[in-house]
């Protein structure tokens, strides 16, 4: 993905252990696919989980969502880093907008 250094930490992650594992890697970006799927087969609701990581996530780390679940934020939940990205085309560009950026994982 243009040069960005990628850990793939599986599906079902926790938000705060994802939180700790992007603190850990000096990451700048967490990316997350998302589906819907009915209210009963969800470990915790997605509004909740985004926030969870949204609030544990260091202040300069974005949050990138794609997908058929993903929530947008409203003046009630606003989500201080999150980039939705609902299609493929738009994935190009905002990869393109980042990569002149320096993501290696050392600080």
């Amino acid at each position: 993905l243009r040069g960005m250094p990628i850990l793939y930490l599986g599906s079902n992650f926790p938000a705060r252990e994802l939180a700790d594992a992007a603190r850990r890697a000096n990451a700048k970006i967490v990316v997350l696919g998302t589906t819907l799927l009915p209210e009963g087969e969800l470990k915790i609701p997605y509004e909740t989980y985004l926030a969870q990581l949204d609030a544990t996530l260091p202040d300069d780390c974005e949050i990138w969502v794609g997908g058929s679940g993903r929530l947008k934020p409203t003046p009630e939940r606003p989500l201080h880093l999150v980039r939705h990205i609902g299609t493929l085309d738009t994935l190009e560009v905002t990869l393109d907008h980042y990569a002149g950026e320096d993501y290696s994982s050392n600080p």
